[in-house]
């Protein structure tokens, strides 16, 4: 099982081979939620010229990511655009009233493969 330094450091690594950096942000752990940075913009996400969208990383666990726990990071999460990277599973209905939300589950072939 990969650790979250790999895992972030391979996130950073794939979307730095597609010109997305990532700029290091100061902001803690949100209810299991881990912002591995801001991008300036992501093409999938976002289609206007600047808009920063954070990236987030949810870890392994044997528990799906629970509506709670997303309630929990809706509430403390900076407002404007993010994008979750899960490897635990998620419902994506969670976020069907938000513009602002994008979800990808993760799973270890993927990020190494991709």
């Amino acid at each position: 099982m990969p650790s979250a330094v790999f895992v972030d450091g391979t996130v950073r690594d794939l979307l730095a081979a597609r010109d997305i950096i990532l700029t290091p942000i100061e902001l803690t752990d949100i209810h299991g939620f881990k912002c591995i940075g801001v991008a300036e913009r992501v093409p999938e996400i976002s289609h206007s010229i600047s808009s920063q969208v954070h990236v987030w990383h949810v870890t392994e666990d044997l528990y799906p990511v629970t509506e709670s726990e997303v309630e929990r990071w809706l509430v403390d999460a900076p407002s404007g655009k993010h994008w979750i990277l899960s490897e635990r599973e998620f419902d994506p209905s969670l976020f069907d009233d938000s513009e602002s939300v994008s979800y990808t589950h993760l799973t270890l072939p993927t990020i190494l493969l991709v």
